[in-house]
């Protein structure tokens, strides 16, 4: 990339950095952003700190007061916040408890043991139909069921209504994601449009919401709408840049350079780019095989032959890997008699 790009690169990103602040009043759907071919990602990291406090207008002093209902507000919040994450040290636990179980025996654990009605464990168990959804569709959309069923016996008076809220959306998210690449995209776009009354609930910068954007972004592509799908991955990779939720972004960096390769494979690459440097190969094999792939892909219709063979290098070698451990997998999975 020349230094002419790279600084119109870092130009765009600094002015949708900027952008995010004055998108923070935002409700309703994932919001769109102007731009040509929806350029909203930070693909390059700007130097300095790209999100600054405030809108650089001096604070006035009722922007300070904390009075008595606003303290009971932030002391409820803040038990919250700690339950949750007591919650998060025996999540691991508790879904390994389940899936070491059958059917029947799970649907009881969740219907009459109190200890599994967790949103930590919500949050693992839709970790798992992420990690499932493009390669196991149908065993996502299990993880989603058991999910949703936890949602369902958890206390609404013990967490916030909106941090529910959040949870129904990712559930939803994640089984739309699920039929996308079970194929069924008619199943995905309804399952989305019946969780914007959740959406509505949920904090604009919250990440139940840049994985709503995410799924929708994928569904939108999918009918030919990529400026909108753009768009709506720019939106999800400044919350999760925001929250420095790395593993998501460099997946959401990702799939907005796979929009952008056929296209503006040029334009694809920064944020490539990015995602590669925040992949790691070892603990996501799969996100790494894709990143380097479409390097390749871009590479090759630039021209740019060496870097192109010696992304499709690394892939083949990913590639490799990948079929090891799916072998390994089987073998313990069905061992030969």
């Amino acid at each position: 990339m020349s230094v002419e790009s790279e600084r119109d690169e870092i130009t765009k990103s600094r002015a949708l950095l900027a952008w995010r602040k004055r998108d923070a009043e935002s409700t309703g759907e994932c919001p769109t952003v102007s731009g040509a071919g929806g350029d909203n990602g930070p693909g390059d990291e700007p130097a300095g700190d790209p999100f600054p406090e405030g809108d650089g207008q001096p604070a006035r002093a009722h922007d300070l007061r904390r009075t008595p209902a606003l303290e009971r507000l932030l002391a409820r919040t803040g038990a919250i916040g700690k339950r949750w994450e007591r919650e998060r040290s025996t999540a691991g636990l508790l879904y390994q408890c389940l899936v070491a179980e059958g059917p029947a025996r799970r649907a009881e654990l969740l219907a009459t043991d109190q200890r599994f009605a967790s949103p930590a464990l919500v949050e693992n168990v839709l970790s798992e139909a992420g990690e499932a959804a493009r390669n196991r569709p149908t065993a996502a959309l299990e993880h989603v069921e058991m999910a949703q069923a936890i949602i369902e016996r958890i206390d609404a008076l013990r967490f916030a209504g909106g941090a529910l809220a959040g949870l129904r959306v990712a559930a939803q998210a994640r089984k739309a994601e699920a039929l996308w690449w079970g194929g069924d995209p008619p199943g995905a776009k309804a399952v989305l449009l019946g969780a914007l009354d959740d959406v509505e609930e949920t904090p604009v910068a919250g990440l139940e919401r840049a994985l709503y954007c995410r799924v929708t972004a994928l569904v939108r592509a999918g009918q030919g709408r990529s400026d909108e799908g753009l768009a709506l991955l720019g939106r999800a990779c400044q919350i999760y840049y925001q929250e420095q939720e790395t593993a998501a972004l460099a997946e959401c960096l990702v799939e907005r350079g796979w929009l952008l390769a056929e296209a503006e494979p040029r334009t694809a690459v920064p944020p490539l780019r990015r995602a590669l440097s925040l992949i790691d190969p070892v603990a996501r094999p799969w996100a790494a095989l894709r990143v380097r792939q479409c390097l390749a892909l871009c590479h090759a219709e630039l021209g740019n032959g060496a870097e192109a063979e010696s992304m499709l290098r690394q892939s083949r070698r990913l590639r490799k890997r990948i079929s090891r451990k799916l072998e390994t997998r089987r073998r313990r999975s069905f061992p030969l008699s």
